[in-house]
């Protein structure tokens, strides 16, 4: 039997927003050790970090980027899917008949673009259930 998989959409731009945050907020520690340790410090280690941390930086945030955009999902009346993935790519089909809970989030950004955040709990899966 060939499964149908309904048209797959993109995930939001906030999301992106939110993923460029979190990046941002993760990376300010870093960066403020690496301007004091290379202002205080002699060693050539530290020139070489301050050095290639920009291109560090780019690449995380092209990263950031890429996986929003390879990012799909649909539904149709039976499964969720999720197709996802940069350099390997991942295919998920959630059965509805398999979801146990259904766990909404939403931040300020997400009641100002009036989205959702949705987090599906299923149940286990053995090879007697295939």
């Amino acid at each position: 039997m060939i499964e149908t998989v309904p048209s797959m959409k993109k995930i939001t731009s906030i999301k992106l927003i939110l993923n460029y945050l979190k990046l941002i907020r993760s990376l300010l520690i870093p960066t403020l050790a690496l301007i004091f340790l290379n202002e205080t410090s002699t060693n050539d280690i530290w020139h070489l970090l301050w050095t290639a941390y920009p291109f560090i930086v780019i690449f995380l945030f092209l990263l950031v980027f890429l996986k929003w955009f390879t990012y799909r999902y649909g539904y149709d009346d039976r499964a969720f899917y999720i197709h996802s993935g940069v350099f390997t790519k991942n295919k998920q089909v959630i059965p509805f008949n398999r979801v146990q809970n259904i766990q909404r989030k939403r931040t300020i950004l997400h009641k100002l673009s009036r989205k959702t955040q949705i987090v599906f709990s299923t149940a286990a899966v053995t090879d007697e259930d295939l």
